[in-house]
């Protein structure tokens, strides 16, 4: 009934449900402690509701899992189209060791991560599976079905934070970070708030400053922070970085750009 009284309570563009599924392997959901999300069968019955009341159906998942192989990450996205889903997000696990996780400090997953180049493998085919089953890339993790291309139900929340010199962002709760610049986007700051939720507490409860972490951006870090977040928003626009800095991308970092173009990721341009 709750989804039923938003719809009647709350004025929005559109409505949309967002699951965590990650994966539909039963023994890696036991192994991330998730086997209380669900099943396949919920998560179907999840999608017909959502799409019966006129919502659109959101899931994320995990790939390159440790000992996951590509048959069993095709598996993954082919069930997770078939669900009816009209949004996937794909997103590549980040595990290294030092990164602070209990996964971080096994050893027996670790060794089991595939390598940089065959994770990147691993990704381009998933990709090539999702265009192939009606999808379209709208940003580096997002895929949306073909039918939601420039319609008002598209998933787009994220664009606002691929466009940092348009952009700052404010962030509450433990671990959450803000960003700001200055208006010609020389400098930059960049906080973060304490990770656990008694330390954020207790900093709110001071009445003064909350986070606890600090970066601050120059020059040279704010162009870098300017094209990842453009990587992810899927182009960069070299009339654009030129005004911002005054300088060619390609001729800031050009051994990033030959790496990331020999890999097959990127075609340049004027």
């Amino acid at each position: 009934r709750l989804l039923e009284v938003m719809q009647t309570t709350i004025k929005a563009r559109h409505f949309r449900i967002s699951m965590g599924i990650q994966t539909f392997d039963e023994a890696r959901l036991h192994t991330m402690g998730r086997t209380a999300f669900g099943t396949p069968a919920t998560f179907r019955e999840v999608v017909e509701y959502a799409h019966s009341l006129g919502f659109t159906a959101s899931a994320d998942f995990l790939f390159n899992l440790p000992g996951q192989t590509l048959d069993q990450m095709r598996d993954d996205v082919r069930r997770a189209a078939d669900l009816g889903l009209d949004h996937l997000g794909l997103y590549h696990l980040v595990l290294f060791r030092g990164l602070g996780t209990p996964w971080a400090d096994d050893d027996d997953l670790l060794t089991e991560l595939p390598d940089n180049e065959r994770a990147c493998e691993h990704w381009l085919t998933l990709r090539d599976d999702l265009l192939r089953m009606g999808f379209v890339q709208t940003t580096l993790t997002n895929f949306e079905r073909a039918r939601f291309r420039d319609q008002p139900e598209r998933f787009q929340y994220e664009e606002s934070a691929f466009r940092p010199d348009e952009f700052e962002i404010l962030g509450f709760g433990p671990s959450a970070t803000s960003s700001a610049a200055t208006k010609d986007f020389a400098v930059g700051v960049k906080t973060m708030n304490p990770t656990s939720s008694a330390d954020y507490m207790a900093a709110v409860a001071t009445g003064k400053r909350v986070w606890n972490r600090v970066f601050m951006y120059r020059k040279h870090d704010q162009k870098a922070h300017w094209l990842t977040r453009r990587l992810a928003g899927l182009d960069i626009y070299r009339p654009q970085y030129r005004g911002l800095f005054g300088t060619d991308p390609c001729d800031d970092f050009p051994e990033e750009f030959e790496a990331i173009v020999s890999a097959g990721l990127m075609d340049v341009t004027d």
